[in-house]
């Protein structure tokens, strides 16, 4: 796999995951702006304008969030593709799960430069060992692995620059 098919790969699946989010916070700003103005429209339950504006205030917050999501996900795979150009910034390398109920939901290659910051890169679960293979050939100073010795190994190189 080349690298910029690895970017382009992230970029597609990070794509994916934020516009399900963003799909679902823009429904819940709906369904929270129903709830809450449904009743003022119609009289019934109480319902008021001054309830109203509260449910259309927690939409636009919600909508909000829908937005950033998005512009996050835009800088991550700038940040990525920044990392890959510049390969002696990235000191380390690992695999995370991120599991829901003992299945796992997603694998993410993390890099974590020498600014302490960290990049979490997307893959297909079957596709993890692979995508770190390549990251591993196109950075080969980097710490590979999670644990307490390669974190040591990280903080190290880190106090060193």
């Amino acid at each position: 796999m080349h690298l910029n098919e690895l970017i382009e790969r992230h970029r597609a699946l990070d794509a994916k995951r934020t516009r399900r989010l963003t799909v679902f916070m823009w429904v819940f700003a709906a369904l929270i702006a129903a709830v809450f103005v449904g009743p003022a429209i119609t009289g019934r339950h109480g319902g008021s304008w001054g309830k109203a504006g509260i449910g259309v205030g927690f939409a636009a917050v919600f909508g909000g969030f829908a937005l950033l999501a998005s512009a996050a996900s835009r800088k991550t795979t700038d940040r990525l593709r920044r990392a890959l150009e510049q390969p002696r910034s990235v000191l380390w390398m690992y695999l995370q799960d991120r599991k829901m109920s003992g299945t796992t939901l997603y694998r993410f290659v993390i890099l974590r430069p020498a600014d302490g910051s960290m990049i979490m890169v997307a893959t297909p679960s079957q596709d993890a060992e692979r995508t770190l293979a390549t990251l591993r050939a196109h950075l080969p100073h980097a710490i590979v692995g999670y644990g307490r010795q390669q974190q040591a190994s990280y903080d190290a190189a880190r106090r060193a620059r």
